[in-house]
């Protein structure tokens, strides 16, 4: 129970910006009870505090240990993004697609794999997973919207326009199919 009572409390301190005795207790509290839980926080608390060199490179470890853990892929990557080393926001963009793989559904992943992307240099994935996110979030009518536009742009080379257009051609079927069932049957 002491070991709950002093995250509680390294939260309640970080929260109120009190980031010394939020770490000098996470550091004690992983001394004694080492917990992925514990090392997140800590991370976090390098992240708020403006230390993301040490955010990265601890989440770095973790991603190592425990490669495609949910928690830690995002926690790595947001740190990522935060970083301005190069190549950071390639790294992100990465792990992201594969979480992506794994957890399809989910449109705020699919935001920030937009935003990894796009700082990579890759804007046709960023405005793809943008038009997916408005998928996911019941938006059927603006992800097309963002893929008629995309796949109209000069210089997609000929598999990026096989891919936009056929999720394009996908999200426009189901959309008749939604206005369909939506109709009475006929009599």
């Amino acid at each position: 129970q002491q070991d709950a009572l002093d995250y509680g409390m390294s939260i309640a301190l970080q929260r109120k910006g009190d980031f010394a005795a939020a770490q000098e207790l996470l550091n004690s509290l992983v001394s004694r009870n080492p917990h992925l839980a514990f090392e997140l926080q800590i991370a976090a608390l390098d992240l708020e505090s403006g230390n993301i060199s040490a955010a990265v490179d601890r989440l770095a470890g973790l991603y190592q240990n425990f490669p495609g853990n949910h928690a830690i892929s995002i926690a790595y990557c947001d740190a990522l993004l935060r970083d301005n080393r190069p190549g950071s926001a390639e790294t992100a963009s990465t792990i992201l697609r594969e979480q992506l793989m794994t957890h399809p559904d989910d449109p705020a992943l699919y935001v920030l794999y937009a935003g990894a992307s796009n700082n990579a240099g890759n804007t046709v994935r960023a405005k793809e997973a943008i038009a997916e996110s408005y998928y996911q979030r019941g938006s059927t009518q603006a992800a097309i919207t963002q893929l008629q536009a995309l796949v109209k742009s000069e210089g997609l080379d000929y598999y990026e326009r096989a891919r936009i257009s056929a999720r394009l051609s996908e999200l426009q079927i189901e959309l008749v199919k939604l206005g369909m069932e939506d109709q009475p049957p006929p009599e």
